[in-house]
């Protein structure tokens, strides 16, 4: 792996206000509200030859494709559904929605 400076990250604390404009879906959604479903917050990657992987250590640090600001992506069974902004949330990671697809 390359030396990479590290830099910690200050997150934003996100206020608490309304979220507002329309919702994702705006339909009678009585039949199937109740489904559980996986949403995954998308941060970026890192490609890795299996030899790099396997010497992998306790410690190291992967250097992601997207820069610090970059929009994180939610997806929905793989499918991109929304974009948005990582924010702190107390002491958890937060997504704030800033576009819906």
């Amino acid at each position: 792996m390359n030396k990479t400076s590290l830099h910690p990250i200050d997150l934003v604390e996100a206020p608490v206000s309304q979220p507002a404009g329309p919702a994702l879906v705006a339909k009678d959604m009585s039949l199937v509200g109740h489904v559980p479903v996986a949403l995954t917050a998308l941060i970026g990657n890192v490609s890795l030859t299996v030899d790099q992987l396997f010497a992998l250590k306790k410690g190291e640090v992967l250097a992601m494709n997207e820069s610090i600001d970059a929009p994180i992506t939610l997806e929905l069974n793989g499918k991109p559904v929304a974009r948005g902004e990582l924010v702190a949330v107390d002491d958890h990671f937060g997504v704030r929605i800033t576009e819906l697809s």
